[in-house]
């Protein structure tokens, strides 16, 4: 399994089609604090009300409508092997196999940020293939960052962007095979867009077969961004790394 944390020299991204099975460039997705219980968007405390027949009041419905669309699925506290072992197909030494325990549990995102998310936050976007259930993509680290900041005023909760670690679990989905859904690279297409089935585009997120614990595109179709910087493993065990 590659590692999902990009070197920092990458912060400024690109898409680019067919990089090994992650074809594009991409904000990724989003977690949040497992503690604060899920709600439909509101901004309404923050935001005076404008009169019914204004676009504006019209605009902010859809944003509402368009955040309280997320969905996250709790990731329990555990343990598991981070990394792939020696003997996997495009192993590079970056990527020793070390147990990882996760102390505190958290909420992924089951999706990608989807255009229409981005724009109902950032209210802009700088993707090149258009459509609202399309991933974001073409965006740097510090536009992530920002755009789980804002996120979190709009809402009232914290959201950010996973650990490495994080992302590899929820990826992995208590599995310890070359992909979440076994080693038979045959199968990739079931699960995943990739250079030889995409057709050189992005696709609408939640098309392909999602893993056990019902997250989808985790394999293939962007690239996502982390909140680690670019390291070495540690030599041993480690606790939320």
């Amino acid at each position: 399994m590659m590692r999902s944390v990009l070197r920092a020299s990458f912060i400024v991204v690109f898409a680019l089609v067919g990089m090994l099975i992650l074809g594009f460039a991409s904000k990724g997705r989003i977690s949040a604090d497992a503690a604060t219980p899920d709600r439909p968007a509101t901004n309404a405390s923050a935001t005076p009300a404008l009169p019914p027949a204004t676009n504006a009041s019209a605009t902010q419905t859809s944003q509402q409508d368009v955040l309280s669309g997320m969905k996250f699925v709790r990731i329990e506290p555990g343990e598991f092997m981070m990394g792939s072992p020696a003997n996997d197909e495009g192993y590079v030494a970056d990527q020793t196999q070390h147990k990882v325990k996760l102390s505190k549990a958290f909420m992924m995102a089951t999706t990608l940020v989807t255009q229409a998310q981005w724009k109902a936050v950032m209210g802009n976007h700088p993707t090149p293939f258009q459509g609202d259930d399309l991933p974001v993509q073409n965006v740097s680290w510090d536009d992530a960052v920002r755009f789980c900041q804002k996120l979190s005023q709009m809402q009232g909760k914290t959201y950010r962007l996973p650990t490495e670690a994080q992302w590899e679990c929820a990826c992995r989905a208590g599995t310890q095979t070359a992909y979440y859904f076994g080693n038979d690279l045959s199968k990739l297409g079931d699960y995943a867009w990739f250079g030889d089935n995409s057709g050189n585009r992005t696709h609408p997120v939640a098309q392909k077969k999602p893993n056990a614990w019902g997250l989808y595109d985790m394999h293939g179709n962007v690239m996502e961004w982390c909140s680690d910087y670019y390291g070495l493993y540690p030599a041993g065990d480690a606790v939320d790394p």
